[in-house]
């Protein structure tokens, strides 16, 4: 919406309370723009002379638009008011339409009162601790370890409002077989910690803020076992998305060239394909491990870092 990604403070800034059946979603739009969501703003949104400068070529065409409108809008309505959840699958992860959305780039993000956060990134500015009591954080090989809030794109680099750790890496070269690494351990163990006796699904928000491809391997540690994933087994990062707002002039720019909106995407990996076929435990499960390095150098941002 509009020339930055202001709707994603009204979204940071609601709270899911613990027991509510609340939730809340957001769905980022590469290619949509402010005037099409309804008929009668138009593509141009904006007055002569400054539509004359304005990049219309990019931009999905109306009824593409407003197709992702009547998609989004009814599943929400049927989710709050008829409190049919099955569309909360779409809310979570936007690929459960894609037979039936435009083709486009989107990124989504999800959170309801069922999710327990290990490390949201709110409670202090410590690198070492995350939100949970008894979850300990640390880092190794990382060229940048930081803990920071995301910013718009916009001219005054406005906050978002949503809090995550930056972690980036280089090698020397391609030989280099140093990875990157970023550990969640839980004291006693994560069931123990937490009080539960079972868990369903480990989830957290991601955003590839350096390169054009990205892969990362996650292991979990379950006592003297562990199990590793490819995040692409489970999920393609989409790369940086560059908007370019106006046509190349020296007239009239919009958020001063700024291309890149920090728009982090929400991912769900159950534990069943986890332990499935295994003699493993989850009662055993004492530290989750993001490892970087794949590519020789790049940079993400987690946040939201949670289970169910």
């Amino acid at each position: 919406d509009v020339s930055a990604f202001y709707g994603s403070r009204f979204y940071n800034r609601a709270i899911v309370s613990e027991g509510s059946n609340n939730f809340k979603s957001l769905i980022y739009i590469y290619r949509a723009n402010h005037g099409q969501f309804n008929t009668e703003w138009g593509r141009k949104d904006m007055s002569a002379p400054h539509s004359w400068f304005v990049n219309l070529k990019p931009i999905l065409n109306d009824k593409d638009q407003q197709k992702i409108d009547k998609v989004y809008i009814s599943a929400f309505l049927e989710s709050s008011l008829k409190n049919n959840y099955s569309y909360h699958n779409l809310f979570k992860d936007y690929r459960v339409g894609i037979d039936f959305l435009p083709e486009d780039l989107y990124t989504s993000q999800y959170e309801d009162d069922g999710i327990t956060f290990l490390a949201d990134y709110t409670e202090d500015m410590e690198l070492t601790t995350g939100s949970a009591k008894g979850v300990s954080i640390n880092a190794h090989n990382l060229k940048v370890w930081s803990e920071n809030v995301l910013t718009l794109r916009n001219d005054w680099s406005s906050a978002q409002g949503l809090s995550g750790v930056f972690l980036g890496w280089s090698k020397i070269d391609s030989t280099d077989t140093n990875m990157g690494e970023y550990t969640l351990s839980f004291d006693g163990g994560l069931c123990s910690m937490l009080n539960r006796d079972s868990l369903s699904v480990f989830n957290f928000l991601i955003f590839n803020n350096k390169g054009d491809s990205l892969d990362l391997s996650i292991e979990f540690v379950f006592g003297d076992e562990t199990k590793c994933i490819y995040l692409s087994d489970y999920y393609i990062l989409n790369p940086p998305l560059k908007t370019k707002l106006t046509k190349f002039n020296f007239i009239y720019t919009i958020n001063n060239g700024k291309e890149i909106e920090m728009v982090p995407q929400y991912i769900e990996i159950p534990f069943s394909s986890l332990i499935k076929g295994s003699n493993i435990s989850l009662l055993d499960l004492t530290s989750i491990r993001f490892i970087f390095g794949r590519e020789e150098e790049g940079e993400v941002f987690l946040s939201k870092i949670g289970v169910y």
